[in-house]
């Protein structure tokens, strides 16, 4: 799944404050934040594509 289209779930987008967005529409700075705090999580594995 793409952290794009993560990013447009209804949790993620009122925690991210994107309102409504398509995955098309999250920008690239609020993608690559997501990838980088999941990247760190001990209980999540993140593949690099």
């Amino acid at each position: 799944v793409s952290l794009a289209l993560i990013c447009t779930f209804s949790r993620m987008r009122s925690h991210l404050g994107l309102g409504e967005v398509g995955q098309e529409n999250v920008p690239l700075d609020t993608i690559l934040a997501v990838a980088e705090t999941l990247r760190e999580s001990s209980s999540l594995k993140v593949s690099e594509d």
